[in-house]
């Protein structure tokens, strides 16, 4: 092809006879791999006729579809089902996989339409739209299923409950339209104007939403397993309680958040809010989303699910992590100073360079034991310093401490009876604190905790140091112990337990 034909070079056709006349780029842009694109590549001498036009020996009935499917992606609406076969026919020669998809599609709803005897038609939504105006016109509880309503003012209408399978909505406007609990399985709503629609509870399991606009859409409890949401804006949008997994979503977000400048978000379709409430849903998987470079500081994001997500420099600073799920997630120098992972399930994450100065990783091992007027909390923390212990009348212990490696260790208890704070008294050794909590009154407690079941697995009894209410009067073993051993072990314990608190022999503690 001659230099002169550029991508705005006008080009005349010759189709079986029939003149069309368009430019280089209409013909290449939306569909590069077509024989169309390939002909006016450059790379090939083309067949001209007496007057300059290219000629292609193809029956040109057609044509313009495909030419106008070539400039705006879009098929005529009322094509009958022989034209639509006609139509793939020519897509097929030309190798225009994306028209033949769609024609596919459209014989495939319609069909479906077919089966499913659809209320009403195209038609019909068309004369009625006009006929009661928008504020007025209720399709509540209808089948629509497989229609092709692309391109219609749809907006304002009431779609609720209705059955909508496969229905064709791509570039409608279909703003403050509801479709609460209505069923979109299978829609598709590529490039439609959703703003501000309602969409609460509505099934959109494999349905497209390739560059819709769903700005300030309302999608509680939506169902969008599988949905494409590829170039979709979702500002402002309401998103919580939703399955979100699925094509789209996630390099969406991470289209989103990575649009950084000096550290500073540019204007983006989601904003950090929208972006918590997806996280902090209960019912939200963001497995895989990249949130490097993110401020998340001072967050609560306790019981998320962000397994695999990517936190690369993110700031995380006194952020609520207790219990996520951050199993093979990268934080690489992540900023985790103050924040809570009590509970995290960190599994093969990569904390490289992360700085956890006073991290709450995990709770210290508490043993405990009781006496008639006291109980003891042996608390497993390896050369604690900056210590500080809170007891409260009604029950509540509350330990901290900073551990050899600068990691901070919090317990609280909400003990079983009331205690004297003022009595409380505490020793600190190399390797665990001893508490002696003194009881408001004498008496043998249940347990030691207030709630009733099983204690968390960080809290266990102390057998070494434990015996039963009818023991205590008695001499021996239980009467007393040493605190000071107990605080201070002797170079033999140290070697045999490897410098944690040793396991009790039991048949021992019980002779």
């Amino acid at each position: 092809m001659s230099s002169d034909a550029s991508s705005s070079s006008i080009v005349r056709l010759n189709i079986g006879g029939d003149k069309f006349c368009t430019t280089v780029d209409t013909l290449t842009h939306r569909e590069p791999n077509s024989m169309l694109a390939a002909m006016f590549s450059g790379r090939h001498t083309l067949c001209k006729d007496s007057e300059g036009n290219v000629f292609v020996d193809r029956d040109g009935k057609h044509f313009r579809h495909v030419l106008n499917w070539l400039r705006n992606g879009v098929l005529p609406p009322n094509l009958t089902d022989s034209e639509c076969s006609e139509m793939l026919q020519e897509a097929e020669y030309y190798q225009l996989l994306g028209l033949a998809d769609r024609i596919t599609e459209v014989l495939n709803r319609k069909k479906d339409a077919k089966e499913m005897d659809t209320d009403l038609t195209r038609t019909d939504i068309i004369k009625w739209v006009g006929n009661a105006g928008y504020e007025n016109f209720k399709l509540r509880g209808v089948n629509l299923s497989g229609l092709d309503l692309s391109n219609l003012d749809l907006s304002r209408v009431n779609f609720s409950y209705s059955c909508l399978k496969n229905v064709l909505f791509s570039r409608a406007d279909l703003r403050f339209a509801s479709f609460e609990n209505a069923n979109l399985e299978g829609a598709n709503l590529e490039g439609a104007n959703l703003q501000h629609a309602y969409l609460g509870n509505a099934n959109l399991e494999g349905a497209n939403l390739k560059g819709s606009n769903l700005k300030r859409v309302n999608l509680k409890g939506a169902k969008l397993n599988n949905t494409d949401l590829k170039g979709a804006n979702l500002q402002g949008s309401y998103l919580p309680h939703m399955n979100l997994q699925g094509p789209g979503l996630v390099e969406r977000i991470n289209e989103v958040l990575n649009r950084k400048k000096d550290g500073k978000e540019m204007d983006s379709d989601l904003t950090r809010t929208d972006i918590i409430k997806c996280v902090r849903s209960k019912k939200v998987n963001l497995r895989g989303v990249n949130l490097s470079g993110l401020d998340l500081s001072n967050l609560d994001l306790s019981g998320s699910c962000l397994r695999d997500c990517s936190f690369v420099n993110a700031d995380l600073r006194n952020a609520l992590l207790i219990g996520v799920d951050l199993r093979g997630a990268n934080l690489q120098g992540a900023n985790l100073e103050g924040a809570h992972l009590e509970s995290a399930k960190l599994n093969n994450a990569n904390l490289k360079g992360a700085n956890l100065r006073c991290a709450r990783l995990r709770h210290p091992e508490v043993l405990w034991a009781q006496r008639a007027d006291k109980v003891y909390l042996t608390i497993a923390v390896t050369n604690a310093k900056d210590m500080a212990v809170k007891c409260e009348p009604h029950g509540s212990f509350n330990f901290s401490a900073i551990g050899s490696k600068d990691e901070t260790f919090d317990v609280s208890l909400e003990l079983y009876g009331k205690i004297l704070p003022e009595s409380c008294k505490t020793q600190m050794g190399l390797r665990n604190i001893l508490c002696t909590v003194q009881k408001e009154e004498k008496g043998w407690w249940k347990r030691l905790l207030k709630s009733e079941g099983k204690p968390a697995p960080h809290i266990k009894v102390d057998w070494n140091r434990w015996c039963d209410e009818d023991e205590e009067s008695e001499n021996g073993k239980f009467s007393h112990y040493d605190i000071h051993k107990s605080c201070y072990p002797s170079d033999d314990e140290e070697s045999s337990d490897d410098g944690m608190l040793y396991l009790p022999d039991l048949e021992k503690a019980r002779k």
